[in-house]
This record gives structure tokens, sequence and C-alpha cells, in this order.
């Protein structure tokens, strides 16, 4: 069963990660401004990462997410996605079955052994 676990202080980290990435925006935005002559909303660029980067920590939205693929893809398609164990997951912890599959380099170079 793999499980993906949230360490201690992941938020404090995206906060910081956030805060970093707020600075480097209004770098960004000053040079289009001066240099290219071009308007940026970066206010629009970090509410998405802000968006994503929490969902990205938050595994109760992941293993939802991973109940919607699992609808989606269950009739017919190759794809196959991983059951969730809700009684081993949580918020900081996501557990899903083990699916034995193919490694990603054995794809990407075929032929070779």
């Amino acid at each position: 069963m793999p499980v993906k676990v949230r360490y201690p202080g992941v938020d404090a980290t995206k906060g910081q990660d956030l805060k970093n990435f707020k600075a480097l925006l209004q770098i960004f935005s000053l040079i289009l401004r001066d240099v290219l002559r071009q308007n940026f909303d970066a206010a629009e660029i970090y509410q998405e990462i802000e968006e994503r980067l929490q969902e990205e920590i938050d595994y109760v939205n992941q293993a939802n997410n991973i109940a919607i693929f699992r609808r989606l893809f269950a009739a017919g398609y190759a794809e196959i996605i991983p059951q969730v164990y809700p009684d081993f997951s949580s918020r900081r912890v996501l557990t899903v079955e083990f699916i034995d599959g193919y490694k990603l380099q054995d794809i990407l170079s075929p032929g070779v052994d």
C-alpha cells in the first residue's frame, strides 16, 4: 500500500514559497512593463498558484479527485486508477492501492534492456 505523508512544517514552507513567488512576480511585472511595455496581471497568477499549492497539500482533496477519476475511467478504459483507503487516510495522510506497472524509463526507451 503506497502511503503519502504530509510532514509537519509544510504549511510554513508553503507560506514562504508563496512569499518568494510573489517577489518574483513583482520583478517579472516590472521587467515586462519597463522593457517590453507589456501589462502583466501578477495577482491572477499568484492566486492560481496559491490555490494549486493548497490543493496539492490537502490529501482529502486528492482522495476526492482520485474518486472522480475512478468513476470517469471505470467503463472500458485502459487506465487503472488506484483505490483510496479512507480508513487509513486523512488530510495529512493518503493511502492508496498498490498497482504494479511499467517503469517510465522502460516506456521512454523501448528496446533498451
